[in-house]
């Protein structure tokens, strides 16, 4: 690692796995060119991931996530205290309505998703998965919480001002939804199913506060069909019933 900083090292590491995340198994040459790293440093950083667990070899050469994340994924779950008690509340909403039911929250620059309750629609985004804060209804009240200067920014970094992508392509138009979204105080996005591949549908999402008034997670409802207003008032009775189990978060 001579020549290189703990940060640039972190930071190609993190670039490897996430192509690994992309891609779910990729071979030597694949992650080179996908990451633009040096043949030779891949393999290095690969190998060192490998002896902590984080990446593993299987038989035909190919590499994949290691189980350690596994591991690790469990531990941060059990210790995120208000989510086991938030379960029955999200399953109660898909029980009543039939549609299903997220949870997410902001990490970086994606939205992730902790919990779900299923309903008569697989999950645009699965549980432990994530997805850029843009892409989706959750995500955008997040968004909305951002100064001027950091929502260029994230659009900056997010390619959207290339004007090739199919959900807020415009910085201009970023803005208006954004304006929307906090005059509402609910955000919802329309999925046609051309990018996903599935049924059409409509999402509403909803924050969930803690007792600063304090952004913490959102709650989406995914049904195939308009959203009403009787849904967003399930929803902010859902958000409501969760809040107060925020007072245990660190």
């Amino acid at each position: 690692m001579q020549g290189e900083s703990v940060v640039q090292v972190f930071d190609r590491m993190r670039l490897i796995l996430g192509r690994l995340e992309t891609h779910g198994s990729l071979n030597l040459s694949e992650i080179a060119q996908l990451t633009s790293l040096p043949f030779s440093t891949t393999h290095r950083l690969l190998n060192a991931l490998a002896s902590a667990g984080i990446v593993r070899r299987e038989g035909n050469g190919r590499w994949v996530l290691g189980y350690r994340i596994f591991e690790l994924g469990v531990l941060v779950e059990e210790r995120i205290a208000w989510l086991k008690p938030a379960q029955p509340i999200l399953q109660t909403l898909a029980d009543q309505t039939g549609h299903t039911v997220t949870l997410g929250i902001r990490t970086d620059n994606k939205l992730l998703v902790l919990s779900e309750a299923l309903g008569d629609l697989p999950p645009l985004t699965a549980r432990g998965r994530s997805t850029p804060l843009h892409n989706s209804a959750a995500g955008k009240l997040f968004l909305s919480r951002m100064n001027p200067s950091d929502i260029r920014a994230y659009a900056e970094r997010e390619g959207l001002l290339e004007k090739n992508n199919e959900h807020v392509d415009e910085l201009d138009k970023l803005f208006i939804v954004l304006a929307k979204v906090r005059e509402y105080g609910w955000s919802i996005e329309k999925e046609d199913g051309t990018d996903h591949g599935g049924p059409s549908r409509s999402c509403v999402a909803v924050p969930v506060l803690n007792a600063d008034k304090e952004l913490v997670a959102a709650i989406t409802l995914e049904a195939p069909r308009d959203i009403t207003h009787n849904d967003i008032d399930q929803l902010r009775l859902c958000a409501a019933q969760i809040s107060p189990l925020l007072s245990g978060l660190d």
